[in-house]
């Protein structure tokens, strides 16, 4: 029938349940695809209510390096600021190492 709106089956706490568990999850394609649907059907659902920010936090199984040890305690702003400031030298100190970085971060091997 139209004009009649269904309620929905599912709680916006049950999906940010699953969210959170994805979140925690290796980034894979399938995640990532996963976590993309739970998205839109979270802002969907919420449309008029703020939506809340979970912030990205790396998976404790990618390493331990001084880097990797740092980057778990920076402010995701700041990193990505710096990240891209290095590309940026990195490009003009060394351009093949630049476009290899790049191919990777597009799929590349």
């Amino acid at each position: 029938m139209i004009g009649i709106r269904r309620r929905c089956m599912i709680s916006i706490e049950q999906i940010n349940g699953e969210i959170a568990v994805l979140e925690e999850e290796h980034p894979t394609h399938v995640v990532m695809q996963k976590l993309a649907s739970l998205y839109i059907v979270r802002d969907h659902l919420s449309i008029g209510e703020p939506t809340p920010i979970t912030p990205y936090r790396l998976p404790d199984t990618l390493g331990d390096s001084e880097f990797l040890s740092q980057v778990k305690v920076t402010d995701m702003d700041l990193l990505w600021d710096v990240m891209d400031d290095l590309m940026n030298t990195i490009s003009v100190l060394n351009p093949k190492l630049y476009d290899g970085v790049m191919q990777k971060l597009r799929g590349g091997i």
